[in-house]
This record gives C-alpha cells, sequence and structure tokens, in this order.
C-alpha cells in the first residue's frame, strides 16, 4: 500500500495543472479551462496522477498500473 496526499487534488487543474479553488463553483462542479468537470473525478484523477510520479521514482522494478488481463473465454 502506498500512501498518496489528497490535499488540493479536487482543486487542481486536469488540463492545465493549475491549482484554482475558485472553480468549484457549485458543490461537485470544477470549472476551469472551459472545461466543466466533476470535482470527485478530477480529485481521484489528480490522486492517479500523484501515485504515478511516486510509485515511478521509487520504484527499482516497471510496475504496471492499470493493466487488465484479457478475460478468458470458453463456449460450449
Amino acid at each position: 500500500m502506498v500512501k498518496v496526499s489528497e490535499r488540493n487534488s479536487s482543486t487542481t487543474c486536469i488540463v492545465c495543472g493549475e491549482r484554482a479553488e475558485d472553480a468549484r463553483i457549485k458543490r461537485g462542479l470544477f470549472v476551469h479551462c472551459d472545461k466543466v468537470f466533476n470535482a470527485d473525478i478530477i480529485g481521484a484523477y489528480n490522486i492517479l496522477q500523484r501515485y504515478l510520479r511516486q510509485t515511478a521514482a521509487s520504484a527499482s522494478v516497471s510496475v504496471v498500473v492499470g493493466a487488465l488481463a484479457r478475460p478468458a473465454v470458453t463456449r460450449f
């Protein structure tokens, strides 16, 4: 398990990377760079990016995150 800070994750624009506290116009909405996003999606995306940067910097082996195995399908 890797601990990742969630600080300012829902107030940082995923388009330009700028922290914009005034971009949350309503609860749950983030408006910046002429785009409208759900604030929870912004937060989750920023936390994922922090995790990927943190693990890539500290990993000595190649780490694959989010890769899915192709499901095996058997037809009868």
